[in-house]
């Protein structure tokens, strides 16, 4: 996944922060659970100040797109995945089936 800002005028970089993290989920490249890099490490890809990245993954927290544990990281939120519309649900459907598969070929390698 590629973590970068195309660096707007028009609007402050904890917003495009936060179009970015909700870009990543329209594709499917952020799934419900998936962890984010840590607020450091983001900082860096981003080549933000790690304050503006704390302040954009506050915001998302606050709507409930993401959910922030002291120690633990940031995650999608999985409860809230249908606030998303119906691109986002799709990759949602992905998701599931690609779990479904993995945890069949699992099974089967057990198995033997």
């Amino acid at each position: 996944m590629i973590w970068r800002l195309e660096k707007q005028m028009d609007l402050p970089l904890y917003q495009q922060i936060i179009r970015l993290v909700e870009k990543h989920i329209e594709k499917g490249e952020l799934l419900p659970g998936e962890k984010l890099p840590p607020e450091r490490k983001l900082a860096e890809y981003l080549d933000v100040n790690r304050s503006t990245v704390v302040r954009a993954l506050d915001e998302l927290a606050a709507s409930g797109k993401v959910i922030r544990t002291q120690g633990s990281g940031t995650r999608i939120n999985e409860a809230k995945w249908g606030l998303f519309d119906s691109a986002k649900r799709t990759g949602a459907i992905m998701w599931t089936a690609g779990h479904l598969i993995r945890q069949i070929l699992i099974w089967m390698r057990f198995r033997r």
